[in-house]
């Protein structure tokens, strides 16, 4: 991958990946058969070294990723506008890897649990239930990192 500009902005693999967990949701760019890109919010995990998310069982994303599952992640954090300074004070990380559809039943419901006891802390006991009804329904996806890199400005 293309190395970072503003070197003195980068930070360490370990702090990436904090600003990755840490980060509430994140972009993800696709592209479509036509040739656009496609670039969609969502919440998101970090586990095991992976990125998962989880979505409907049909769409663009799925589209996009089934065409090309080549995909880059972007999260920012912690970002406060300075306007006296005229700049922005942020945590990012932006991984590019490739997407892929988890088949595995175990590993489908661990990511899913992981994402609701991140965003629903108050409702993870009921978490293991919605999941048994989600199978069905619901499609999660493990983004593979090829590259990531993390950017601070302070």
């Amino acid at each position: 991958m293309r190395e970072m500009r503003r070197k003195d902005r980068q930070t360490t693999l370990e702090v990436a990946h904090k600003i990755l967990r840490d980060s509430n949701y994140g972009m993800l760019a696709t592209t479509c058969e036509n040739g656009y890109p496609h670039s969609v919010a969502l919440n998101h995990v970090f586990l095991n070294g992976y990125i998962y998310f989880h979505c409907a069982k049909e769409g663009l994303k799925l589209d996009n990723i089934l065409y090309d599952n080549k995909v880059c992640f972007t999260t920012v954090s912690e970002a406060n506008i300075i306007e006296s300074a005229y700049a922005t004070k942020y945590k990012s990380a932006i991984v590019y890897g490739k997407a892929y559809i988890v088949e595995d039943v175990d590993e489908f419901k661990s990511a899913l649990y992981e994402i609701a006891r991140r965003y629903t802390k108050d409702f993870v006991a009921k978490a293991k239930t919605h999941i048994a009804a989600a199978i069905n329904k619901t499609t999660v996806v493990r983004i593979e990192i090829d590259d990531i890199k993390g950017k601070v400005n302070n």
